[in-house]
């Protein structure tokens, strides 16, 4: 057998010698050109002509076949240079026994199908600018090459092959035209891998090129990102099951992809000549946030199925464009905020300047049917101002409204109003009007607090000889839950603006907004205070709005400013019992709504949380599984050569026993990474254990320690709800006696005046003992439990109503005497917030 030694690092040099040969050769054989095919004759005969002709021929074909010797040294070149690569690679390869396995298995598959069973793709090059795709079974693809060249497109990334993450595309070269476009990013792997981020469009004097498209994934990965440039940049594709939707270009203005199942949207993109991209839209996941635009609106926030919307895009610059819309959510999440409008355009006209309204801002997304609160609306933009005579100053804009709740929830904040531009001198010059500010969104249906009005816009500078502009309307406050929560407060009128420096007055201030209403329990919202009048000019003030409604058991809105409150008698002898129960209900039944809105829902979501992570693990165990199996693919060859074929098939499941911790020995290879889905099952079963054992459990335990004074007492569920639902009868008799003992005993005094009104309170007391009435269960615990120091559990009972709070232990302490210890664990109290919000909590815990 003979044997070929070869140094690549010599052969490269050699070849780099020739390339200097060759371009040697080419610029003398272009020097000798001119001379020697262009040959003037020696004089005007026949003779003379032929001959120069004759040495012309000759000079022509000689640069003929120049060429063709210089292509061909070219070629040779390269091919020296592409063997002094390919050596290089099989050196490096052979450097271990895995990488002489691999180029044992790649071989065939790189033969018969022009790419590797295992690895990655080649990065692109300047004669080979795309990325090489990536091995058939695992390997990530090759990146493109990001040109230097004037306006040449960058290199596309390669393709995954079955496991695997797609190339990132290049960059286009710049130069002094348009540039070139960006490469496109290769695909993430059939099933599993993300795809490549677009590359960038290259930055060129005559304009950007446009960016290249994210590639897409198929099953399991992430979208990617387009690339940036004033076109193209298309977002990538997420997995079908999971993974996160690309984000289109930056530039682009185009809307970026869905999310897979899981996933959340990705992000539009942002432009500076056409409107924003919109997000994109998920299922289970977060919405993409709108694009902003310099030249255009904004765009809207993706929604979600379950999980919140994106964020509306802001219209920037000064083209009057609207703010996105926010996205809403479906069953579950908050609806997302609206973007802000942009500022007015100032359009020139004859040598002076007309200012134009101000973008709208975007209206707040909806909540989830089930809970979630609503968006806040965007801001208005502020108008443009005007230097033209006689023209009056752009209006402001708008404000967005805030997004609505369904069921359950808080609406959103009204967006604020811009103000007014400055208007152009004369009469009729008056500052603009300032924008109406966004209502508040209303809240859930049966739950949530209204959302707060917007400040209206204010007015804008008249010119000279201008009056000053209106000051904009004041947003309203959302509506409360027919159950119970606060109206939302109704926002402060727009300020009247000033008037020019000559003469005429200053626009009017404009009236505060109404406070929302309440329904059943809750509070009125506060009334928005009137706008001033613009000074200097002495503009109207604009007048307060009207509070919102009380609650059936609630109380009124705060008046606004500039309003005169009633007088009312004082009734704190008579009603006292009822005000008390009316105020002691709201309160109980909004501690019990904010806790309820603060985790709706602990054992669904801990479900969900719990399926997610049985998702992951299956997942990682088959991608582990691929890995090591390919790995074991590649250990077939030597094996068999060497005659064990025992080796070769046990290599491909186990490939030995990790045993570096005696207490968790683990099998390693294609089995041991498969075992571990095997553990869902069983952790299904314990958690129904769990579970069961949760809802049945009657126990009482607590720890206790004297000298650090803290302690924990935990009773079982069932025995905690039973306790809680005996509380309100408890309490109810409490408030039953406290009542006959007051009218027994004031008749007993002759005083007929107190017996009335203990009477007429009765109802009242005996109801609020029921809802919302508090007492205490005293329990001595064994002195064979508390090493003989006597100990005495206060377990708290309340009402239906009443806030849940801790037990506490009355300890008689040698040597410190009696002391009260507060204790961790399990509370007590109504039996209303112990099922709402105590037993899913605990639900939730015995499947976590």
């Amino acid at each position: 057998m003979s044997f070929l030694v070869v140094q690549p690092e010599v052969v490269t040099a050699a070849a780099a010698n020739l390339s200097g040969i060759r371009s040697a050769l080419s610029e003398a054989a272009a020097a000798a050109s001119a001379p020697t095919t262009g040959l003037a004759a020696a004089a005007a005969d026949e003779v003379s002509a032929a001959v120069a002709q004759l040495f012309g021929a000759y000079g022509q074909e000689f640069q003929a076949l120049n060429v063709r010797a210089a292509a061909f040294h070219a070629e040779f070149v390269s091919l020296i240079e592409g063997g002094a690569a390919a050596y290089a690679s099989a050196e490096a390869s052979s450097a271990s026994p895995l990488g002489q396995l691999l180029g044992a298995v790649n071989a065939p598959a790189q033969s018969l199908l022009g790419r590797p069973l295992i690895g990655n793709g080649a990065d692109g090059t300047a004669a080979s600018p795309n990325g090489g795709d990536g091995g058939i079974l695992f390997g990530n693809g090759g990146n493109g090459f990001t040109q230097t060249a004037d306006g040449v497109a960058g290199g596309s990334g390669g393709s995954a092959g079955l496991i695997g993450n797609g190339g990132n595309g290049g960059g286009g070269g710049g130069g002094g035209g348009v540039g070139g476009a960006g490469g496109i990013g290769g695909a993430g792997g059939l099933l599993y891998g993300s795809g490549g981020n677009g590359g960038s469009g290259g930055v060129g004097v005559g304009g950007t090129g446009a960016g290249g498209a994210g590639g897409s994934s198929v099953l399991f990965g992430n979208g990617g990102n387009g690339g940036s440039g004033p076109s193209g940049g298309t977002a990538g594709r997420a997995g079908l099951f999971v993974g996160n939707g690309g984000d289109a270009g930056v530039g682009s203005g185009l809307a970026g992809a869905s999310g897979g199942v899981f996933g959340d949207g990705g992000n539009g993109g942002s432009s500076d000549t056409a409107a924003g991209g919109n997000g994109g839209n998920a299922f289970f996941g977060n919405g993409g946030d709108g694009g902003s635009s310099l030249a255009g609106a904004g765009g809207a926030g993706g929604s979600a199925m379950i999980g919140n919307g994106g964020d509306g895009g802001a219209a920037g610059g000064a083209a009057s464009a609207a703010g996105g819309k926010g996205g809403s959510a479906g069953i579950y999440g908050d609806g997302g905020a609206g973007g802000a409008g942009g500022a007015g355009a100032e359009v020139p006209v004859a040598g002076f300047e007309v200012g134009l309204a101000g973008g709208f801002g975007g209206a707040g997304g909806s909540a989830g049917l089930f809970g979630g609160n609503g968006g806040s609306g965007g801001d208005g933009g502020d108008g443009g101002s005007t230097t033209f005579p006689l023209i009056a100053g752009g209006n402001g804009g708008n404000g967005g409204a805030g997004g609505t709740a369904s069921l359950f929830g808080n609406g959103g904040a009204g967006g604020n109003a811009g103000a007014g531009g400055t208007g152009g001198d004369g009469p009729t010059g008056t500052g603009g009007v300032g924008g109406a500010a966004g209502n508040g969104g209303s809240a859930g249906l049966l739950f949530g607090d209204g959302g707060a009005g917007g400040t209206g816009g204010a007015g804008g500078t008249g010119g000279d000889l201008g009056k000053g502009g209106a000051g904009g309307t004041a947003g309203n406050g959302g509506n409360a839950g027919v159950v119970f929560g606060n109206g939302g407060d109704g926002g402060d009128g727009g300020a009247g603006g000033p008037r020019g420096s000559i003469g005429a007055s200053g626009g009017d201030g404009a009236n505060g907004g109404n406070g929302g209403n309440a329904t059943l329990f809750g509070t009125g919202g506060a009334a928005g205070a009137g706008g001033a009048g613009g000074e200097p000019g002495a503009g109207s003030p604009g007048g307060p709005g009207n509070p919102g409604t009380n609650g059936l058991f609630g109380t009124g809105g705060a008046l606004g400013a500039a309003a005169v409150a009633p007088s009312a008698a004082s009734t704190e002898t008579v009603l006292g019992p009822y005000e008390n129960l009316i105020t002691n209900t709201v309160t109980n039944l909004q501690d019990i709504g904010d806790t309820w809105l603060a985790n709706p829902s602990p054992f669904l979501g801990q479900f969900v949380a719990n399926q997610f992570g049985y998702g992951s693990l299956t997942f990682d165990a088959l991608l582990s599984a691929t890995r090591d199996f390919t790995i074991g693919l590649a250990g077939i060859p030597p094996s068999l050569l060497s005659g064990d074929v025992l080796s070769a098939l046990v290599g491909l499941f186990v490939s030995g026993i990790d045993a570096s911790d005696l207490s968790n020995i683990m099998l390693l290879g294609t089995v041991g990474d498969l075992l571990p889905i095997g553990t869902i099952p069983g952790d299904i079963s314990q958690n129904f254990t769990n579970l069961v054992r949760t809802v049945l459990d009657t126990s009482i335990s607590f720890t206790l320690d004297t000298t650090t004074l803290d302690g924990v007492a935990t009773v079982g569920l069932p025995l905690a709800i039973t306790l809680n639902a005996v509380g309100s009868p408890i309490t109810t008799a409490l408030a039953t006696a406290d009542s006959a003992t007051a009218i027994v005993t004031a008749l007993q005094a002759g005083n007929l005046e107190a017996a009335a009104t203990a009477l007429i309170g009765a109802p009242a007391n005996i109801a609020n003992g029921f809802l919302n009435g508090e007492a205490t269960l005293p329990l001595a615990l064994p002195l064979s439990q508390t090493a003989g120091v006597p100990v005495a559990l206060d377990i708290p009972v309340g009402g239906i109503l009443s806030p849940l709070r801790p037990l506490v232990a009355n300890v008689d302490a040698p040597g410190i005497g009696p002391v009260s210890i507060t204790l961790e664990g399990t509370p007590g109290g109504g039996i209303i917030p112990a099922l709402v919000n105590f037993a899913p909590a605990q639900l939730a815990a015995a499947i976590a």
